[in-house]
């Protein structure tokens, strides 16, 4: 949340209604203040456009249509189609042209230079990263799911997802372009000692999500990870910040905060987000948002 945009970013603003017949989405995650926001757009008869320099980093997926290609600087005569492990990065400071000759469907994440400069520091590096200008349809099938998780997650219309969940996602993805899509990287540096690396991190997030209406042990969640219960327990924290138990319940405590909206009982709610009993998810709830779940539902009914 940090790093999120208050506003839309420079590309999106300038690019997309300079397409002809786009369709987009939107840009997803500056009103819910995450630190990457995306788009996803159609340009139905494709496109010829210049892009203006911007001041942030820009990640480009071609999901279906024909190969496009980069029509300026060095890169000049580069294209590149729709493959699973494929991006483009952008690390913003110059010009840009493209050309797509036909129906085209893609998306746009955006990073804030602030969460790349943090996700360097993440990793143990004193400089300031320069992302590499060649990554023009490169390839990272690692950095492709982290992509497509993040968007799966935005626009789950069922399970919203938490901030705190979105911005550990966000910071994983900065930490892969860091390690490996920055100058002098050559690899993933060391994280800082005694924390969780950014795989297993990734592995234990997405693993919460799925048993968010089931126990979720520490024992579990450390053989998620393959480590020892204790180990586990102090990597976590170094790597978030938060206790593998806070962030189990920040998380259901956000899924019960959807629930809410509508119309069943609390006690109905409080089971399918993992918690014991009414009373217990009525004390959590209360201790990390200073009410009740009755009356954040008035709250909710009266907005």
């Amino acid at each position: 949340m940090r790093y999120a945009f208050r506003e839309i970013p420079s590309q999106a603003r300038i690019m997309l209604p300079a397409v002809q017949q786009a369709q987009s989405s939107g840009v997803i995650g500056v009103e819910e203040g995450w630190d990457v926001a995306f788009v996803m757009w159609r340009a139905p008869v494709g496109f010829d456009v210049s892009v203006p320099a911007v001041d942030h980093v820009t990640i480009s997926i071609l999901d279906e249509g024909p190969a496009f290609m980069r029509m300026d600087g060095p890169w000049r005569g580069r294209s590149g189609g729709k493959e699973a492990d494929a991006f483009l990065l952008y690390p913003g400071g110059y010009d840009r042209r493209w050309i797509a000759p036909g129906d085209t469907t893609g998306r746009h994440h955006y990073l804030d230079l602030g969460l790349i400069a943090e996700a360097a520091r993440e990793l143990g590096r004193t400089d300031e990263p320069d992302l590499r200008e060649d990554r023009v349809f490169a390839h990272d099938a690692e950095l492709r799911l982290m992509l497509d998780q993040y968007v799966r997650r935005g626009i789950d219309p069922v399970s919203r997802p938490s901030s705190v969940e979105m911005d550990l996602r966000a910071l994983l993805i900065a930490m892969r372009l860091v390690g490996f899509h920055a100058a002098g990287s050559g690899g993933i540096a060391a994280p800082r000692v005694g924390a969780l690396s950014p795989r297993r991190l990734r592995m234990v997030v997405d693993a919460v999500e799925a048993w968010i209406d089931e126990e979720v042990s520490l024992d579990r969640l450390a053989s998620v990870a393959g480590l020892g219960k204790y180990h586990f327990a102090t990597a976590f924290r170094q790597a978030t910040g938060l206790t593998p138990h806070r962030f189990v319940t920040l998380r259901r405590i956000d899924r019960a905060k959807a629930a809410l909206a509508g119309r069943e009982s609390i006690t109905t709610i409080a089971l399918a987000c993992g918690f014991a009993s009414h009373q217990h998810f009525t004390t959590a709830f209360r201790r990390e948002t200073g009410t009740t779940p009755s009356e954040w539902r008035r709250q909710f009914a009266r907005a």
